[in-house]
């Protein structure tokens, strides 16, 4: 399951819908119901989602310090 993740996570970065929907597909993530209809909307949410995440922990770091 790690690598599937770590697949995931890298091409939600390289912001390439294609890459994710296939990784998102991966039998080890775990997934049901990933279609390719909605690849650029995975995409799109996940990218958001993974910026959200890094602003926030980035913003969490800037208040300890």
């Amino acid at each position: 399951m790690h690598a599937a993740v770590i697949a995931i996570n890298d091409a939600i970065e390289h912001q390439d819908a294609n890459s994710t929907l296939e990784a998102l597909r991966n039998p080890s993530a775990h997934l049901v119901e990933v279609t390719s209809d909605n690849a650029e909307e995975y995409q799109s949410a996940l990218y958001q989602a993974k910026t959200t995440k890094a602003a926030q922990a980035l913003a969490k770091v800037c208040q300890i310090m």
